[in-house]
């Protein structure tokens, strides 16, 4: 058997030290973490198989073969098995060291994340919270609050919005302060001359005739076109601006409120022109465009000085319908044009209060135009005053649903 051991090319001889017969039934305890003796995992069989030396191998171990020859004939087998549950010592050694560095790689790395995480949710939530501030500032009625982010991204976008937003609103609040004051100056002074008026014919200083009762009468009016402007002007505000459809001649609908405003114009000591006689219609609402033609013709008979001119200019182009209202001086300056269609502006000068007018007007015709799906602008005349023009489009709109 030494023979044979050698020839197996097994050194170790004290490997097979024959273990004691109390030794051999031991079987191998299994779930251990030291591996079992070697003799216990030491087998030696002959050609066909049979155990000689050793103990039978445990169900699903690794069995290491060694075949054993004598003069070349093949004359048994020398096995090793070895346990899925052994492991080496270095192998645990290994697995431990590799279990405690990844131990040590996830805490730290888990340090960083939060660390990181708490930086840039503290940038993050700065820009936000600035917002979130104003618009809880906006929301308390001041409006003067703005936010202090100044970056590039998507918060900033939202914060440029906001800003842009507190600035509508502080617009809007000076325009309501504005045309609160505006309405109530423009009802004072009306009002004021007919207290004034009826108190004096009430002392007897003033007599009740007709000519008293005339200028009662055009303070009344000034009234009435006040506040059907602003009638006008609330309902275009609101949306309920509403239009009755129906097929206009615009060149006879301008020739009709010419007609009916000649004896202004003839009292303003103004001439009249009307260019265009071609036909045109389109689909509109005639009472609508016929208040947008009376105000444009008071307009220019209010601020004109007398000895001057009006031309109205009707013509198309493609599919647009083109009317434009001009009067001689004074006119208007290139910086104050833009403004002309605000609700109580005024021109400073010869276009001032003193005309008369409550700076509706053209706000009125700005709202009818639009409702219309038309365009307004202003511009200076070839007469040396306003132009006022206006595009409508002369397809078939289509009549709003109720």
């Amino acid at each position: 058997l030494p023979q044979l051991i050698q020839q197996s090319g097994i050194n170790e001889r004290r490997v097979l030290r024959w273990p004691r017969p109390s030794e051999r039934q031991m079987p191998p305890p299994p779930g251990e973490s030291e591996p079992p003796p070697l003799h216990h995992r030491l087998q030696i069989v002959d050609a066909d198989g049979r155990l000689i030396v050793g103990h039978p191998p445990p169900p699903g171990v690794t069995l290491a073969r060694q075949p054993l020859e004598w003069q070349g004939r093949p004359i048994g087998e020398l096995r090793l098995f070895i346990p899925p549950f052994v492991r080496d010592g270095l192998e645990q050694r290994f697995l431990s060291g590799q279990q405690n560095t990844l131990l040590v790689i996830s805490g730290v790395a888990m340090l960083l994340a939060l660390a990181v995480a708490w930086w840039l949710g503290r940038g993050l939530a700065r820009p936000i919270l600035s917002v979130a501030g104003t618009v809880r500032e906006l929301a308390q009625g001041r409006l003067d609050a703005r936010t202090a982010v100044r970056s590039q991204d998507e918060i900033g976008a939202l914060a440029r919005d906001v800003d842009r937003l507190a600035e509508t609103l502080t617009a809007n609040e000076k325009l309501r302060r504005e045309s609160m004051a505006a309405i109530s100056h423009e009802f004072r002074t009306p009002l004021a001359l007919m207290q004034g008026k009826i108190e004096a014919m009430q002392d007897g200083v003033l007599p009740s005739d007709a000519a008293t009762l005339h200028s009662l009468h055009d303070a009344t009016l000034r009234l009435s076109r006040m506040v059907d402007d602003l009638y006008h002007v609330a309902l275009a505000d609101t949306g309920a601006l509403r239009l009755e459809w129906q097929t206009v001649d615009l060149r006879a609908l301008l020739a009709q409120a010419l007609q009916d405003n000649a004896a202004q114009i003839a009292a303003a000591g103004l001439q009249v022109q009307l260019i265009g006689e071609e036909a045109l219609s389109l689909r509109a609402d005639r009472q609508r465009l016929r208040q947008v033609i009376d105000n444009l013709l008071h307009n220019s008979c209010r601020y004109t000085n007398a000895g001057g001119q009006i031309r109205v200019t009707l013509r198309r182009r493609s599919d647009q319908l083109e009317l434009v209202v001009e009067d001689s001086a004074p006119g208007v300056p290139a910086a104050a044009l833009p403004q002309v269609f605000e609700r109580f502006f005024r021109v400073e000068g010869s276009r001032s209060r003193d005309a008369g007018g409550s700076g509706l007007g053209l706000s009125v015709v700005k709202a009818i135009i639009q409702a219309h799906g038309g365009r307004i602008s202003a511009a200076h005349s070839s007469l040396g005053g306003l132009a006022i023009r206006i595009e409508l489009p002369l397809h078939n709109m289509a009549e709003p649903t109720a």
